[in-house]
């Protein structure tokens, strides 16, 4: 993992999710780091933004194009959840 270096800051999570689905789908090699800590309140977000992306730096082009089509894809699924997988509400007390 020496050969991973920066590619590209993140913006949010959204965007690290659908670049992680999209990365792991072509079997690209890739870090995604986060710069939140939640022990400063995410102090070192808002100063260095949500996060990177590493890859080896044969991959960084590519990579590069993805980011910029996830930016500008306009009809991007919102993610359904799986009522099987949801934890149930409590019973109210009536």
């Amino acid at each position: 993992m020496n050969d991973y270096t920066i590619v590209a800051p993140i913006e949010n999570e959204v965007q690290a999710e659908l670049l992680d689905a999209v990365l792991s789908e072509r079997n690209i090699p890739y870090i995604i780091v986060s710069h939140h800590d939640s022990a400063f309140d995410g102090l070192f977000s808002a100063y260095h933004g949500w996060g990177c992306v590493k890859a080896p730096p044969e991959f960084h082009e590519e990579i590069k194009q993805i980011i910029e089509t996830l930016k500008t894809e306009k009809n991007i699924p919102t993610p359904v959840p799986d009522p099987e997988k949801m934890t149930p509400e409590p019973d109210q007390p009536e």
